[in-house]
């Protein structure tokens, strides 16, 4: 059992966080003007850790709903992050539509370069395009109740997590994590001790407090 990644939409947000290369993510805040009728999508790593964050507008036309993203920066994708390193930025649109029993993601990416100062390669600033379709089902008669007593166990420490990001967000306006210490990536700690508590171990508020203080420390510059 493992917790995935997490979709936040907020309706008319103003106070976004981007990612800009690197494992670097800055505050935008966008004016009324720019945030009217329009909703964010903010998507989020296992651990909770923010991943890209982007404005986009939702069309109902009768026969569909859909919602488009602004062009958005993301870092790798974990499947191409382990194996390449010949591209920064993964830039591009995402299209939501919904469906009777779910819902839609069309994306449309840009493999983005960039030179040593930070900027587009000036020759090949863009390595390949890249489609993807995702679909989305709803599951109906399946037993989801390895789940729910995982989250039973590990929701408060998790929310705890959230807490702590929230209050990064609220004191910086930019940040940036390492990828690995010590040969760990940042989730590894947070997963260790949530399943502990899925194996049965009772939560305690301080030694969840003491995990994240540690992870964080370790991990955010």
């Amino acid at each position: 059992m493992q917790k995935h990644w997490r979709q936040d939409w907020r309706y008319e947000d103003a106070d976004l966080h981007v990612f800009v290369a690197r494992n670097r993510w800055e505050r935008r805040e966008r004016t009324a003007d720019e945030v009217r009728g329009r909703w964010s999508q903010a998507v989020f790593q296992v651990d909770d850790s923010p991943r890209y964050e982007a404005l986009g507008e939702w069309q109902h036309q009768g026969s569909y709903s859909a919602w488009t993203s602004e062009r958005t920066a993301r870092p790798l994708p974990r499947r191409e992050a382990s194996v390449r390193s010949d591209y920064q930025i993964l830039e591009g649109t995402n299209r939501h539509t919904l469906t009777p029993t779910g819902w839609v993601q069309e994306e449309e990416n840009l493999k983005l370069v960039l030179g040593p100062d930070g900027r587009p390669d000036p020759t090949v600033p863009y390595l390949a395009r890249e489609l993807g379709v995702a679909r989305y089902e709803r599951i109906v008669g399946f037993d989801f109740s390895a789940g729910d007593r995982y989250w039973e166990r590990s929701g408060a420490f998790w929310r705890d997590v959230r807490a702590a990001w929230d209050e990064v967000y609220a004191e910086r306006d930019a940040f940036e994590y390492l990828e690995e210490v010590a040969g760990q990536e940042m989730f590894v700690p947070l997963f260790d001790y949530a399943n502990r508590l899925d194996e049965g171990e009772p939560y305690d508020p301080t030694a969840a407090a003491d995990v994240i203080h540690r992870t964080f420390a370790a991990h955010l510059r």
